[in-house]
């Protein structure tokens, strides 16, 4: 299979995790150009990839009739949201986008850009879920972030960053009351750093990811370990010590319930916990290498081939005769792309 378009979207919205029975891969999408219509393509384990990565970048704003822009971008103040200047004049703000809300609760109603593009509807006014990331850091050490997610979206956000275990606390009806609740999260998670618990000491809290380091982490733990893929963080040296994702799962258990109790108003029903890890489609043998290089920016183009090993979030694993490519897809948002895909 041979498709060349517009890379739109690497999506995990079709994950039920409330009933997961076997791995996902997520969804990419692919814009025709010249149809504007969305391939939608599954990069599974096993496959031999081929990509050429080209310069040229396209708007992805979404016009009200549901298709994408495509208007050449010239110049993008941001590599992670791909508008052209006539639509980045359409939307109130880019830090609206990246969830930064540039005005209060009283003045988006009667701002004329909020309500014309459909921010104030569509992004700003829908729910958020609030949620915390856990990673594996070094040996019983972890990093934790916290996040929000719109309830539209759910839950694309929280498996895009490729966590180890996630822990899905609250539900804020909007953005304003949403980022407020966030940034108390990280300040209130923040007496936390450099003390143990369950077993585990926390080494850093962040509301901003550093999701490359943390993915090519696990990506060790995994390459290099004998052990199931369900036990795969099992770094115990002692016979009788506890699992490492076991500890995760408690410790997330247990902040996240921390976290419920302080913001009661908003806190779900039931913490839920994801074990990301049994979502990602991984074949261990295909990512096993002592060379691994991070793949996040794509400004000048780049061209890649391989065996897909799998997938950890939005990070396409890509093993090129023994070097393990860690790509970051969402950075090729809005770049012309070809793609090959062979058995």
């Amino acid at each position: 299979m041979r498709v060349k378009g517009v890379l739109a979207y690497i999506s995990w919205s079709h994950v039920d995790i409330e009933h997961v029975s076997s791995k996902y891969i997520p969804k990419v999408g692919v814009i025709d150009r010249k149809s504007k219509e969305v391939v939608e393509l599954e990069i599974e384990p096993g496959l031999k990839l081929s990509l050429t990565v080209l310069p040229q970048v396209y708007c992805l704003f979404k016009r009200s009739d549901d298709r994408y822009c495509l208007a050449p971008v010239l110049e993008s103040h941001t590599e992670a949201i791909p508008y052209c200047k006539a639509c980045q004049n359409i939307v109130p703000s880019l830090r609206c986008l990246m969830g930064e809300p540039q005005c209060d609760i009283r003045e988006a109603p009667r701002n004329a850009k909020c309500i014309e593009s459909g921010f104030y509807r569509d992004v700003c006014m829908v729910p958020r879920y609030h949620y915390l990331l856990i990673y594996p850091f070094e040996r019983n050490t972890v990093y934790l972030k916290v996040g929000i997610e719109r309830e539209s979206v759910h839950p694309n956000r929280i498996l895009e960053q490729g966590a180890s275990v996630v822990a899905i606390y609250a539900k804020t009806p909007n953005i304003w009351i949403g980022r407020k609740i966030e940034v108390s999260s990280r300040l209130f998670l923040e007496d936390f750093v450099g003390r143990s618990y369950e077993g585990l000491r926390v080494e850093h809290v962040s509301e901003k990811k550093k999701t490359a380091m943390m993915i090519e982490r696990i990506i060790r733990r995994l390459g290099f370990m004998n052990y199931s893929l369900t036990n795969y963080l099992d770094v115990s040296i002692e016979e009788g010590q506890h699992d490492l994702l076991d500890k995760m799962i408690t410790l997330a258990k247990r902040l996240a319930r921390e976290l419920a109790m302080k913001f009661s108003k908003y806190r779900l029903p039931k913490v839920k916990i994801v074990r990301s890890m049994e979502i990602y489609d991984v074949n261990r043998d295909l990512i096993k290498s002592r060379r691994t290089v991070e793949l996040t920016s794509f400004k000048n183009g780049m061209e890649l081939s391989g065996i897909v090993g799998g997938w950890i979030g939005s990070y396409l694993l890509l093993n090129d005769n023994g070097l393990l490519q860690i790509v970051d897809l969402r950075r090729m948002r809005g770049h012309l792309i070809e793609i090959t895909l062979r058995r």
